[in-house]
């Protein structure tokens, strides 16, 4: 019993051999010294293809596989035929070197220490200077708002109230009242403005400074014209 037990054992290997003789096999190889690295995407009948299974023979159905794959931006085709009991070899059209660059200043490639370093509290600085900015504009925008009113306010009574507000014309009154409205309007901007300039100063003066404090440098300073007042800011970073 143990004789024919072993029998039908050698028997099923030496089918088993037989039939895998027959299995056909497709081997995708790469040039010599290429590095298959360079392969964005590597497919065989639309299924991925791991980089380990290169240059080794792979079981497969019988008939045409396709083989695609991607280097340096271009896609490219290539067809391998095989019959059963057959095998089909695909070399692939990638160039030899290194497929991966390193960084620079890895294995002394190249030097990073020219690298610009970081200015520490730079971002925090331009916040700061754009609020500056911004409230600044609102101040002017303010003082023209204010100057504006005054002016209206004035040639209201002048010519519609006989210098007295107790003595205004229907027509005065609507005049003084949008003037008042625009005051207290540029009011609230004004005040506005203001916060947004302290707050960019206080933004800017807490910013992480650099080893040198001549680094960097802000100024802010009052401006009075015919036309209106306002704020001069300026800074460098």
């Amino acid at each position: 019993a143990a004789a024919s037990k072993d029998d039908r054992a050698t028997t099923i290997k030496a089918l088993a051999a037989e039939l895998d003789t027959n299995v056909p096999r497709v081997t995708i190889k790469v040039p010599e010294g290429a590095d298959p690295d360079v392969l964005a995407t590597l497919t065989m009948d639309g299924k991925p293809v791991a980089l380990a299974t290169l240059n080794i023979e792979q079981r497969v159905d019988p008939g045409p596989h396709l083989i695609e794959f991607q280097v340096e931006g271009t896609r490219k085709r290539k067809m391998a035929p095989v019959e059963r009991g057959g095998s089909s070899e695909v070399m692939l059209d990638i160039p030899r070197g290194t497929g991966k660059p390193k960084p620079i200043g890895v294995d002394g490639d190249g030097d990073d220490e020219d690298e610009a370093p970081a200015v520490p509290g730079r971002t925090q600085r331009i916040a700061g200077i754009t609020l500056i900015a911004t409230g600044g504009i609102a101040v002017g925008v303010a003082s023209a708002l204010t100057l504006s009113a005054r002016g209206t306010y004035k040639d209201a009574l002048e010519d519609h109230c006989m210098g007295s507000t107790s003595m205004c014309t229907a027509t005065g009154l609507t005049i003084t009242r949008d003037a008042r409205s625009r005051a207290n309007v540029s009011t609230v901007i004004a005040i506005a403005g203001g916060a947004a300039i302290i707050g960019g100063v206080v933004l800017y003066l807490l910013a992480p400074s650099a080893a040198s404090s001549g680094e960097h440098a802000l100024y802010l300073t009052p401006s009075v014209g015919d036309d209106g007042a306002g704020v001069v800011f300026g800074g460098r970073l």
